[in-house]
Parts: structure tokens; C-alpha cells; sequence
């Protein structure tokens, strides 16, 4: 088994603002987690990816004690749309009575070909292996400016249009995950083709991502 991960249902809940509601698209649609244990000296990284192709939410937080890794590295995709949704309405509903405020506790465990397995407090599970390259996320750090194959030319502009839709996701995100007055960042220096969003002081982990060019509207100097 690469790693077993106690995860937050809201967490999942919040990325998945970022995803596409085609479920056709099934990479888009779902939430990764990349892992990364570093050097072991300090907690392990976990972070969280939803895209929908003109927005990009990433999430990272430390792993809690009683994780494990097996390997270094590794990453998964979570369906949480039409199937961790659904698991946990029905988790919900079977408690609700008796625990008004009741959150399952969530588990997920990697097995060594990549194989999905999510329980909701050991009794609820869901498992999934990937089979085809519909399965495989698309290299996002591509999209970032850190990551870009080639340096962005310098855009000297005058002023930076957005979708407020596009904002909201970030504040939706946040509200998700416990932050009740979060406060968001925008960056735009010219330098970058997109706009960097910051989500400040967000529950225990740090929130950003960035707009694609297409959804930004800019008036260049002449």
C-alpha cells in the first residue's frame, strides 16, 4: 500500500468548486491529492488540485499523525462528485437522527497500483482502480508560472478585468472548509500570462490559483 490518509470531507467538498460538472471529462471532474513526504524531518505535504480548464484551486495542508506513506510521492484521483458525494449524503442520513452534527470520518488508501479505496467510518467504501488515460490528470505545474517551459513576456498593462464568477469559487472554497471571513488576494504584475488568486489566513492550510489568460480581461499600454 503506497499511503492511508485521514482526510476532512470538507476539504473534498471544497476543491471539488473547482472541477467541471461533466462528468465525461472524468479527470476534470475529480479532485487529485498529490503526497509528499520530503525529507521525513518535518509533517508531510498533502495537496489538493481542481481545475475545470479556466480556473485552477489548489489546496496544501500538512498530514495529520496517523498517516502513512509507504512512498514518497505519489498522487490520486477522487471522483468526489458522483461518488464521494453520494457516500456521504448516505453516511449523513444514517446518523443524522441520533447525531445532528455528525461528520464521518473519511479514509483513503492507495494500494500499489494506484487503486482507490475510500471508507467512511469503516463502513461506507467505495474502490476504484484507473484503467485507461482518461484516468491521468493533466500536468497543471504547466499552467503555473513556476512551471511554464518557456518565460511569459513582460505585458505592461493598464488595468485587469475578472470574472466575479470565476472569484467566487476561491470565497465558496474557503466558506467550505471553515474559513467564515476569508479574504482574497489577486496578482497580476504583468509578468505572468495569468492572475494569481490568494485566499489569506484559510483554515489550516494555505489556498491559491490561478485565473487562465482567456478569462482575463487586459488592456495593454500603447
Amino acid at each position: 500500500m503506497k499511503a492511508r490518509i485521514k482526510i476532512n470531507p470538507n476539504t473534498l467538498l471544497a476543491m471539488n468548486t473547482f472541477t467541471t460538472a461533466d462528468m465525461t471529462r472524468f479527470a476534470l471532474s475529480s479532485v487529485l491529492l498529490e503526497w509528499d513526504v520530503g525529507d521525513r524531518k518535518a509533517p508531510p505535504i498533502l495537496r489538493y488540485v481542481g481545475t475545470e480548464g479556466h480556473v485552477i484551486g489548489i489546496y496544501e495542508t500538512a498530514a495529520r499523525d496517523q498517516d502513512t506513506f509507504e512512498a514518497d510521492k505519489g498522487s490520486v484521483l477522487i471522483p468526489v462528485r458522483d461518488v464521494f458525494m453520494p457516500l456521504l449524503n448516505e453516511a449523513r442520513r444514517s446518523k443524522h437522527r441520533k447525531k445532528p452534527l455528525y461528520e464521518p470520518d473519511l479514509f483513503l488508501s492507495i494500494g500499489d497500483e494506484d487503486e482507490l479505496e475510500m471508507t467512511l467510518d469503516d463502513a461506507i467504501s467505495f474502490r476504484h482502480k484507473p484503467e485507461t488515460d482518461a484516468f491521468v490528470y493533466p500536468n497543471w505545474r504547466k499552467v503555473t508560472p513556476e512551471g511554464a517551459d518557456v518565460p511569459f513576456p513582460y505585458l505592461p498593462v493598464e488595468y485587469v478585468g475578472v470574472s466575479p464568477r470565476l472569484l467566487v469559487k476561491f470565497v465558496d472554497a474557503a466558506l467550505t472548509m471553515g474559513d467564515r471571513t476569508p479574504v482574497v488576494q489577486l496578482r497580476f504584475s504583468g509578468e505572468t500570462k495569468q492572475m494569481q488568486v490568494l485566499v489569506k489566513g484559510c483554515y489550516s492550510g494555505d489556498l491559491w490559483g490561478y485565473l487562465m489568460p482567456a478569462m482575463i480581461e487586459k488592456r495593454v499600454k500603447t
